[in-house]
């Protein structure tokens, strides 16, 4: 028995003593580059998860022998893998895919482009292998919108995309559908630039040491600040920044650890000019009165200094931070602190302040003042002679006075007896 199609193909099938003749499908596919010149390219067809069959092309143009039905395509070239899953393979047939690998764009490593007649992609593809990248962690994938294949530019914002990194073969696979993707060295530690999220701690190749603190810290004891650690003498400001938003020789706007790409000259003029000097200390007290180590009449008093600027001040028997003490003094340049609760001896009283900046003490900073105060002695009563409590210089001269009575009444009693005895 023989059967044909529409295209009088047939071949034929023996069952038993039957034989029957079933169309004969012939399933196109090309692979083109950017020029419409057919390209080296390999195709795989699944069925059912199974692996159907692998065809290669050195001219780009495959033509498979087919059962009509449902299939998932893979096809690749220039490095890039595009899979499309449920094709129909007579709706879908003799379609065409177009692959480009550009070397050129600005700011990426490599751009690959894929075009295609077949529906939306399913999965993208595209190997690094061989290129030229600094730091394999810090690899990207991104994405063009609209990309013209012919002149090889993207006309859209690239844009990163969420895409999945294979480091053992080195590949980056996207759900994400567009026309084209470039890979892109991201910064990294190493690089030889200390970004906004780097510095010296956590990327010292890149980022220097950060400048010796100044912690200011009284001790009272000898009246004025000391440094820690000590600074050398005639300190130079150093330039601490990388770039400044300039308009002329103003610096204005924000603080940029490098200068953005698309800054003019002008933007840019004054950038590698020493930054001034930022206030990034807490206030300079001084002029205290009463002066550390002084001896206070009484266990509270108010405590008057001098700050070189505008702040406010806190005070606390515990040594602690600004953000840590309770006991507010006044704000101003001259401050007013009501000092309470000193103990009998010598007492530590820790001063933190302030300024508008938000620049404050902290407890290595806070100034120490050291105060003491004698309680009065309390007199306590006696017994004795008196009915009445009396204080003790009072007894002791009331004692005296009973006792030389006392004697004089006993001498004049024996003269007395003696006299008596003269007489008779």
């Amino acid at each position: 028995m023989t059967a044909s199609d529409e295209s009088n193909n047939s071949v034929e099938v023996t069952l038993g003593n039957l034989t029957i003749a079933i169309p004969e499908f012939v399933f196109k596919a090309t692979v083109f580059d950017a020029n419409s010149q057919g390209l080296t390219a390999n195709l795989s067809l699944y069925q059912n998860n199974s692996l159907f069959g692998e065809y290669y092309s050195n001219n780009g143009s495959f033509s498979i022998d087919l059962e009509p039905g449902v299939y998932d395509l893979i096809l690749s070239a220039k490095k890039s893998k595009v899979t499309f899953e449920s094709i129909d393979v007579e709706t879908e047939n003799n379609k065409t895919t177009w692959f480009d690998q550009v070397n050129s764009i600005t700011g990426f490593l490599v751009t690959y482009a894929i075009k295609s007649d077949y529906p939306q992609a399913d999965s993208t593809t595209f190997s690094y292998s061989g290129v030229n990248y600094q730091s394999e962690n810090a690899l990207a994938l991104y994405a063009c919108q609209n990309w013209n294949m012919t002149e090889q530019a993207c006309h859209a914002v690239w844009e990163k995309i969420d895409s999945t990194q294979n480091k053992t073969l080195d590949t980056f696979t996207t759900l994400v559908n567009v026309e084209a993707y470039s890979i892109k060295q991201l910064p990294y530690c190493g690089d030889g630039k200390c970004l906004i999220d780097e510095n010296y701690v956590n990327c010292p190749a890149d980022c220097n040491p950060p400048e010796p603190i100044k912690r200011r810290r009284s001790t009272g004891r000898t009246g004025g600040p000391i440094l820690y650690p000590p600074q050398p003498k005639n300190e130079t400001n150093e330039t601490r920044i990388k770039c400044y938003q300039c308009v002329g020789n103003a610096r204005v706007g924000k603080l940029f650890d490098e200068c953005p790409d698309d800054w003019s000259e002008e933007e840019i003029s004054c950038w590698n000019k020493s930054e001034p000097d930022r206030d990034e200390e807490p206030p300079i007290k001084s002029n205290w009165n009463p002066q550390s180590g002084s001896e206070i009449a009484s266990n509270s008093f108010d405590l008057i200094f001098e700050l070189n600027e505008h702040g406010h001040c806190k005070w606390s028997l515990f040594d602690i931070g600004y953000d840590d003490m309770v006991n507010n003094c006044n704000e101003g340049e001259i401050i007013t602190c009501p000092i309470t609760g000193l103990s009998n001896g010598y007492t530590d009283v820790f001063i933190a302040c302030v300024d508008s900046e938000g620049n404050r003490d902290v407890r290595q900073t806070n100034t120490l003042l050291i105060f003491k105060y004698d309680e009065p002695q309390n007199i306590k009563p006696i017994t004795g002679l008196a009915t009445m409590y009396t204080p003790i210089p009072v007894a002791l001269g009331l004692i005296a006075i009973v006792t030389a009575v006392a004697s004089a009444y006993l001498a004049l009693t024996e003269l007395n007896g003696k006299k008596e005895e003269l007489s008779e």
